[in-house]
């Protein structure tokens, strides 16, 4: 962060400025194929309860399931969704961090999530 203070713009938002450098960041280590795959699966104590222990197990799998489906989506429609739904940022913040027009990330967005519902009912169909 304290390497591109100076790009910061005072019209810009100091989470999407952020976000902005994580994901130029991230874009530089794909082309370098330096990413390490770190896989997600930490899933909490339940503290003995046997229903609790089923819903962590229900919703461990939901998210396994819902991390699949991302990646199966383009990069460009896997961007605009993780950062609007995991990162919470608006359709504005989205553009300015990805340098894309609002219209184009609606778009993306519309046809991620059209995907990803395809995606997850074919899992669902399948048992997979």
């Amino acid at each position: 962060m304290w390497n591109h203070i100076a790009s910061l713009r005072l019209r810009t938002s100091l989470k999407a400025w952020l976000i902005r450098i994580v994901v130029n960041e991230v874009n530089r280590q794909q082309r370098k194929k330096r990413l390490p795959m770190i896989p997600v699966e930490e899933i909490p104590e339940a503290g003995g309860d046997p229903d609790e222990t089923e819903k962590i197990a229900v919703s461990h799998e939901r998210y396994r399931n819902l991390r699949r489906a991302l990646e199966m989506l383009p990069s460009g429609q896997r961007a605009v969704v993780v950062l609007r739904y995991f990162s919470e940022l608006t359709i504005p913040e989205i553009a300015a961090v990805t340098g894309i027009r609002q219209g184009t990330i609606k778009s993306r967005l519309s046809r991620a999530l059209d995907r990803l519902g395809e995606i997850l009912r074919k899992q669902v169909e399948t048992g997979k």
